[in-house]
Formats: structure tokens, C-alpha cells, sequence
């Protein structure tokens, strides 16, 4: 597998919101569970998927996790989150 390790642009910021930072670290433990679509570097340089290495079919798949979480999301968008927020606002202060 061709990785793209020298034409790509990495930014780095702060993320100073609590629950903007709760659902990053949810996305990120989705994505390091990942054991039906990942694949792992092996000793000799070769890549394999996750699944052939387990010897068994994955039970995680990101993109059903994270398909689901966005329909429930929206299914809860029109509550508001706090009182007197908008139901858009990641801002704690708001």
C-alpha cells in the first residue's frame, strides 16, 4: 500500500472546548478499536488487514460506528443542549 508521507500538510491546534475535546477522544477510541477495516504495518514492510492477522472476522467497523453516532446526533439536534444555547454551540460560556 502507497502512503502519502511527503505531499501531505499536518496542522496542529488547541481544542479548548470541553465537549468539543469529549467528542474528538470518542471519534479517536472508535478509530484505534477499528479492528474490521484497519490494516497493520508488518515486520517485513508489508501491510495485512486486521482481520486476516486475528484470524477472525472484525466486530468494529469506524464508519457504521460513526454513521450511527451522526444519526442519533441528528435525531437530538433540535433539544437544546443548555439553557439559553443554541443548539449548534460547542461554547461553554454560552
Amino acid at each position: 500500500m502507497d502512503r502519502n508521507l511527503d505531499r501531505r500538510v499536518e496542522a496542529v491546534v488547541p481544542v479548548e472546548d470541553g465537549e468539543a475535546r469529549h467528542r474528538l477522544a470518542s471519534i479517536i477510541e472508535v478509530l484505534l478499536a477499528d479492528d474490521r477495516r484497519s490494516w497493520q504495518l508488518l515486520p517485513d514492510g508489508t501491510w495485512k488487514r486486521t482481520e486476516e492477522i486475528e484470524g477472525r472476522e472484525g466486530t468494529i467497523d469506524t464508519f457504521e460506528v460513526m454513521k450511527e453516532t451522526a444519526i442519533e446526533m441528528a435525531d437530538q439536534a433540535h433539544l437544546p443542549r443548555r439553557p439559553h444555547a443554541g443548539a449548534g454551540s460547542l461554547d461553554p460560556r454560552a
